[in-house]
């Protein structure tokens, strides 16, 4: 008995089929589910199994890596990134209050409704590429788009406001005036090079977990429940990954300072205050960019 759907995933993973008859079930009934759930909505099978495959993860069993997706989220998504006009009327028709419900939300500082709207869907449908194909359906389609509508907002305010951007020399070069704080003052001169390196190297040793949720926090400005909602895991987790990213970039950024300065207890201690004092802007200078295994 042939498996054509089990096959075409497996090869398109580079691995053998645990259970292919399995697997070609699992795939058959989302196929059906998908045709009741979005009717009119139509995505190839093979562009399907595809997309699926370059976001099924690669450290389960291949039945189950399925049984913990969002297909049904996923279907809709490749579809309305292919451009199909059922998959946007029938994106609209279920997400289209949610995105409001994010402007209503940001309060006074909210750039205009139409606006908003317009460069989120050309951000989600019209770029090249689609982002809205970069959801990998973990965790809910709802919830992926509520960040996204939040991060989209986010950057149109700050784009409003571009004059109080800060600069990228902004992390090291805020401290107190030489008056109020003389000892801060003579290392900013002498060693805000140095600092500013151990910082970027420490950053770039991070894990992209790591870096990812830092960026999620320190640029998009989310909170524990949105990274929670936008990785698919519990607030608890969120909260313990944020907790440790923090934890491991200054931690090497002082190791780094140890290993390359002659600096007293003190003097490295005053330094660390400052870093960690100005840790928003200058993660914010250091992850703007979105990196490698960024969703959003």
């Amino acid at each position: 008995m042939t498996y054509p759907l089990a096959d075409q995933l497996c090869g398109a993973v580079g691995r053998q089929a645990e259970a292919a008859s399995a697997i070609e079930e699992q795939l058959r009934l989302v196929l059906e589910a998908c045709a009741h759930r979005w009717p009119g909505v139509i995505v190839p099978e093979e562009a399907f199994v595809q997309h699926v495959a370059a976001h099924l993860p690669h450290d389960q069993p291949m039945d189950v890596g399925l049984e913990g997706m969002k297909l049904e989220d996923l279907y809709l998504a490749l579809a309305c990134g292919r451009g199909d006009q059922s998959a946007l009327a029938a994106f609209e028709k279920s997400f289209a209050d949610d995105l409001r419900v994010a402007h209503v939300r940001m309060g006074a500082k909210a750039p205009g409704l139409d606006d908003y709207l317009q460069t989120l869907r050309r951000k989600l449908f019209v770029e090249d590429p689609p982002r809205i194909c970069s959801y990998g359906g973990v965790g809910a389609l709802r919830s992926w788009l509520r960040v996204a509508a939040v991060r989209t907002l986010l950057d149109m305010t700050r784009s409003k406001a571009s004059s109080e951007v800060a600069t990228p020399e902004d992390g090291f070069d805020r401290v107190p005036a030489a008056q109020d704080d003389p000892e801060l003052a003579y290392l900013k001169v002498n060693y805000r090079h140095a600092f500013k390196e151990a910082f970027e190297e420490a950053a770039r040793a991070l894990s992209p977990e790591a870096r990812n949720v830092l960026r999620a926090h320190f640029v998009h400005g989310l909170n524990i429940d949105e990274i929670a909602a936008a990785h698919g895991v519990h607030r608890a987790t969120a909260a313990r990954r944020l907790a440790k990213a923090r934890e491991d970039l200054l931690r090497d950024t002082r190791r780094i300072l140890l290993a390359r300065l002659s600096l007293s207890r003190d003097e490295l201690a005053s330094v660390m205050r400052l870093i960690e004092s100005k840790l928003h802007v200058s993660v914010e200078r250091l992850l703007q960019t979105r990196g490698q295994g960024e969703d959003l």
